[in-house]
């Protein structure tokens, strides 16, 4: 009988610590996991202007020569094959605020590319600083298109604002142009805050479009 018992016991046990087991597993689960609940539905593709409209662009070839524009995408918040090229800022809105909560999101990039067949290179941008650490191989150049509307002229972004948007991005040649030996891969993207991102400051949200920009 004592044995009988003693079984049982020695079974209940080993239930028990298998159950814990499985319930410390699901915890670690949960914390290590990216971001599984995202509201944000806002689709960020980019365009390329050509004459008097907008084409939405997909793959980009051109010649990367040193102190040369390579190209200038502008981020408008649809999938629309093409689109006129008049007046942006009712445009860029026109999509835009069909979004849930849209003004509570803001518009970053993420480039990446290899350098010398051996070392990849990826960089999050968020504002005009995060160009610096790659300026040597590729200058990037940041604009807002809708609180410059109907300006002749205006530079590029210098400094952020609480209501910048950085709807355009230009990337130049810059010196060592040549030692990037992959296509460029230049990635919009939608973000509300750093839950968006994880410990290494890259975007892992939904809300992204890419682009393959190639050397011709």
């Amino acid at each position: 009988m004592k044995r009988y018992l003693s079984i049982i016991f020695m079974l209940f046990l080993l239930v028990g610590c298998s159950n814990n087991e499985v319930k410390e597993i699901n915890t670690k689960n949960k914390i290590i996991s990216p971001k599984i609940e995202d509201e944000n539905e806002i689709i960020c593709a980019l365009y390329k202007s050509e004459g008097e409209k907008r084409v939405l662009a997909k793959e980009i070839n051109e010649e990367w020569i040193v102190n040369k524009d390579i190209t200038v995408l502008t981020m408008i918040p649809t999938i629309e094959e093409i689109l006129p090229k008049e007046n942006i800022k009712e445009e860029f809105y026109k999509y835009f605020n069909s979004y849930k909560n849209s003004s509570n999101y803001k518009i970053g990039y993420q480039i990446s590319f290899e350098i010398d067949n051996e070392r990849n290179f990826s960089q999050t941008i968020l504002k005009p600083e995060d160009t610096a650490s790659f300026y040597d191989y590729v200058q990037v150049y940041l604009y807002d298109d809708i609180n410059n509307a109907g300006k002749s002229f205006y530079s590029h972004v210098e400094k952020m604002e609480d209501n910048t948007l950085l709807t355009s991005i230009k990337l130049t040649g810059s010196t060592y142009i040549n030692n990037i030996t992959s296509p460029i891969e230049l990635t919009s993207f939608t973000y509300k805050d750093e839950k968006d991102f994880n410990k290494n400051n890259k975007y892992i949200g939904k809300s992204m479009y890419k682009v393959i920009i190639n050397n011709r």
